[in-house]
């Protein structure tokens, strides 16, 4: 298997081009990632609760096992990306087991039986996940280059996300969700993987060697976490996650019982995909004038002014919540390329500082923050449908409007704020001479691939 080579453009290219192999997978993947939980609570007849600790631990375990992998691919002997990315790939096929699982399975022991198969998938994900992010590091060495790859990746999935949702809007309004899966899934959740395989075998690595010794483990994330830089883009992190997670965990029960429009779930879906396709085109060509630090600051306000109309959606319904699913759409491109680009100056500092090659470790946070937050956050979603007293497939009272009014508003416009506080004191670029992308762009307007 040849993996390694000295072509830096060619590696850049050969990263890229994964994305469309992955195009099969992205869109299975995005049927589960957005529909499993209301389909547990609605189709499986799982408790709100039980739904809501399940995601917690299987979350948490993600988020454990993201910093042993991203140590053990730091520190592995080339090629050490992409043999894990390899690894992990079968895994993926998991997924049917967890959408379709025996019929007659009830109680505990299903909910034993969605924990024990969704803790494995999770490791699956990792496995592809946190090397597939530190080698896009080590292949893209500029702000430019890695706003482009993450915005490459994002757009594939955008785009798979759009076919997910003409399905999804399908088994919304299906009488019988599991009987319209079930073939979709035995035939679409294997092409994916091997699809995905056959790209991930057509990857190369970069030489990247260590200029200092080895460290342990354990003494090497402290030395990581001792980066100031790092220390703010963790708090910046956390609060956007937690601001995404409120909104994404309660979408699909929005859509149902509080606009209570489910046949307008692809209309919203795809208005919100183009929207942030056309939005992270915008934020990659802002970036070279306004530095990585101030765009990402300009879509957070975006973000801010679209969190604080949520009052207009309970005034006016569906084309109130169209709106603003469009111009959410305009700003979740932002966090999600830039602040990756952002990561990646701060893991080159740490290399020019140390010596070492540590991307891995890296690219761990930008994932790990995301799980543990969406693990706390969905299991708090769950408890607090418990307290309301939801009651699937019915009309719900005005305690769960505020709950929900909570969770996709007021949470996350307070989180966003306090994000942009973090942003504003990020002195990276200031203090350290690395450049924040508008230097790259002036030099060279048009990125060479080769």
């Amino acid at each position: 298997m040849r993996t390694m080579t000295e072509d830096r453009g060619l590696a850049f290219r050969r990263y890229l081009m994964v994305a469309p192999f992955a195009f099969v997978a992205a869109v299975v993947g995005s049927v589960f990632s957005r529909f499993f939980l209301i389909y547990g609570t609605d189709t499986l007849l799982v408790a709100p609760a039980a739904m809501g600790a399940i995601m917690l631990v299987t979350r948490l375990f993600d988020g454990a096992s993201d910093p042993v992998i991203a140590w053990l691919s730091d520190r592995k002997a080339q090629p050490r990306r992409k043999p894990l990315m390899l690894w992990g790939t079968p895994l993926f096929l998991l997924i049917i087991p967890l959408m379709l699982p025996p019929a007659g399975l009830r109680g505990m022991a299903l909910v034993a039986y969605l924990l024990f198969f969704y803790l494995l998938f999770e490791l699956g994900q990792t496995l592809r996940q946190v090397p597939s992010a530190a080698l896009g590091f080590e292949v893209a060495r500029t702000a430019s280059r890695r706003t482009l790859a993450r915005t490459a990746m994002m757009v594939v999935s955008m785009i798979a996300s759009i076919l997910a949702m003409v399905f999804i809007q399908q088994l919304m309004t299906s009488e019988d969700p599991r009987a319209l899966l079930e073939p979709a899934l035995l035939i679409g959740t294997p092409l994916g993987a091997l699809l995905y395989f056959i790209g991930l075998w057509r990857l190369r690595e970069v030489p990247t060697p260590h200029r200092s010794e080895e460290r342990p483990p354990l003494k090497m994330f402290a030395e990581v976490l001792k980066n100031r830089y790092h220390r703010q883009y963790i708090g910046v992190q956390i609060a956007e996650s937690v601001a995404y997670a409120g909104i994404f965990t309660s979408v699909f029960y929005v859509i149902r019982y509080v606009i209570e429009r489910p046949e307008w779930t692809f209309i919203l879906f795809l208005a919100y995909t183009l929207a942030s396709i056309l939005g992270m085109g915008m934020w990659w060509r802002i970036v070279g004038r306004l530095g990585t630090r101030r765009t990402w600051i300009a879509g957070q306000l975006t973000w801010l002014a679209t969190l604080l109309l949520w009052p207009t959606v309970l005034a006016f319904g569906a084309p109130a919540y169209l709106v603003l699913v469009i111009l959410a759409g305009l700003a979740s491109g932002c966090g999600r390329t830039v602040g990756y680009a952002m990561l990646g100056d701060i893991a080159d500092y740490d290399a020019r500082e140390s010596g070492r090659q540590r991307q891995g470790v890296y690219a761990t946070i930008y994932s790990l923050i995301d799980k543990i937050v969406a693990a706390l956050i969905g299991f708090l979603f769950g408890l607090m449908l418990q307290y309301v007293d939801f009651v699937p497939n019915q009309a719900q009272g005005d305690d769960f409007t505020m709950a929900i009014s909570l969770s996709t508003s007021i949470l996350p416009a307070i989180f966003i704020f306090l994000s942009i506080r973090l942003l504003k004191g990020f002195d990276l670029y200031e203090k350290e001479g690395i450049p924040d992308g508008r230097e790259a762009r002036a030099v060279r307007p048009k990125l060479a691939l080769g």
